[in-house]
């Protein structure tokens, strides 16, 4: 089937990459583990995951590649840390696309109709 992404806007493309990348729980493990930890080699990411370290290198290169995070050689090793402006962005335009179409709206009316 023929890609047919480039019909849709740049924020609608990027939307899409951010949460394709986000569509795995251990990169959701690796977002979690940098914002308690801060910036991070990969080495105690992997002791906090249940995944070989090519796995867990796997999942730090799609994540990198989406523009989630950001990385830079300390020493001998790569540092990772989380792109919070990408993460910020992505957080906005669901929450403002969830406002916009009424269905956040409806869902926290019916939640707090039924706790009255």
């Amino acid at each position: 089937m023929p890609d047919k992404s480039n019909q849709f806007s740049k924020d609608w493309v990027e939307l899409a990459e951010t949460a394709k990348a986000l569509s795995h729980p251990a990169r959701i493990a690796i977002i979690r583990y940098l914002l308690d930890n801060g910036p991070s080699n990969c080495n105690p990411i992997i002791e906090e995951l249940p995944l070989s370290q090519p796995a867990v290198s796997r999942h730090l290169k799609e994540l990198r590649e989406s523009g989630l995070l950001e990385s830079e050689t300390c020493g001998t090793s790569v540092c990772y840390r989380l792109n919070t402006l990408r993460m910020q962005k992505f957080c906005e335009a669901i929450s403002r696309k969830c406002l916009e179409s009424g269905d956040l709206k409806l869902d926290m009316q019916l939640k707090v109709e039924s706790e009255v």
